[in-house]
């Protein structure tokens, strides 16, 4: 998806992924990173001029998985970051519907040990974290 999107607004955005080797064989529950990556580009980037930058960051600590998806865009307000916590988003912008925020943020809930936070100012970008206990296994 990502690839994609460089193709589409070429210069105006960049991202990384980076993370912890420890976390390369961490298993995450399937449509996790996707969605939030779409939402950085259509809510927090698009309308950006240029410097565009989304940062996909893991990290491990003891027997714990922190996935953060990094954006410098516009940012959410405490009001909306308030509204989506509670699942009570009604207003549907543009082609979004808000289903997939409120789908990941139910998923990592059933997760003993999940949480799902939003650390966003207006004008500066969102950075939304993820925890869960490592579940590794074969792929």
């Amino acid at each position: 998806y990502i690839y994609i999107q460089t193709h589409r607004f070429r210069e105006r955005i960049n991202y990384k992924v980076t993370g912890d080797k420890n976390c390369y064989f961490a298993l995450i529950p399937s449509m996790i990173l996707q969605p939030l990556v779409e939402n950085a580009i259509i809510h927090g980037i698009e309308n950006l001029e240029f410097g565009g930058l989304i940062v996909v960051d893991t990290k491990k600590k003891y027997d714990t998985l922190y996935l953060r998806i990094f954006d410098n865009g516009v940012g959410i307000s405490k009001e909306m970051q308030k509204t989506i916590m509670e699942g009570k988003i009604e207003k549907h912008t543009g082609h979004t519907t808000a289903i997939g925020l409120s789908n990941i943020i139910a998923r990592v809930n059933l997760i003993q040990g999940g949480t799902f936070r939003i650390c966003s100012s207006p004008r500066y970008g969102t950075m939304i974290q993820i925890v869960f206990p490592i579940m590794t296994g074969e792929l």
